[in-house]
């Protein structure tokens, strides 16, 4: 039978930084209880429903299923916005490239402006970590490629390497991942790390903080995408 943990008042959210929740006492029993449905109920991929009210947590026992995997909170209008300033930023980028020849466009710049125009809030697209990410995955794309040559396992190691230190250093950027492939694809020299890593990133991140300010998120547009 299922058991509710949510009582009959204030539907304020957990996440309100303003609301001073108080620690509540668990009996072992009540656990015993919640990890048990949990097992029961895992393979119905569903799990407890937890609700925030009169300013406590409560134990319940009312199962919902979980929302589907990756579900967007963007509202249309957003991720049109987004994807106009990603063109656009792309093709200023690629005429620059073009009209003077310095190589600023490169193929992992495509995902970064995903992120950066799709969901510049989310701590992956801070324009430090999108420029140093950028750098530091093409450096050891480099190094790994002048010391070792292209052979299959130096590519991972390349790889292997980028997601260590991105995550040592608190700088992680997911797509820079993709650039010490791309140095092994192309047999990249040392101007790989000028051009277009940090010059084509710099262009990208002042392109998508250009963009914010012009067309900044307007908080009621946070809907699913339709």
């Amino acid at each position: 039978m299922p058991v509710r943990f949510f009582s009959q008042s204030a539907p304020a959210s957990p996440s309100n930084e303003h609301c001073h929740a108080q620690p509540i006492r668990v009996s072992a029993r009540e656990k015993r209880t919640f990890l048990r449905l949990i097992v029961e109920n895992y393979h119905k991929n569903q799990a407890p429903l937890l609700a925030y009210s009169s300013y406590r947590w409560k134990l319940a026992a009312d199962f919902m299923p979980l929302p589907p995997v990756q579900t967007l909170s963007i509202h249309w209008s957003q991720a049109l916005l987004a994807g106009l300033g990603g063109a656009i930023a792309i093709s200023l980028i690629a005429v620059t490239t073009e009209k003077s020849h310095w190589p600023l466009l490169m193929g992992s710049l495509g995902a970064s402006s995903v992120l950066v125009f799709g969901f510049p809030e989310s701590p992956f697209c801070r324009p430090s970590h999108v420029v140093t990410a950028h750098v530091l995955c093409t450096a050891l794309g480099l190094i790994c490629l002048k010391l070792f040559g292209h052979v299959w396992w130096a590519q991972g190691l390349s790889v292997g390497l980028s997601i260590f230190l991105m995550l040592s250093f608190k700088v992680v950027h997911p797509p820079a991942g993709g650039n010490p492939l791309l140095v092994f694809a192309m047999h990249a020299d040392w101007s790989f790390l000028l051009w277009p890593a940090l010059f084509g990133s710099l262009s990208l991140v002042t392109l998508a903080w250009l963009w914010k300010r012009r067309f900044p998120k307007n908080p009621a547009s946070n809907e699913s995408v339709r």
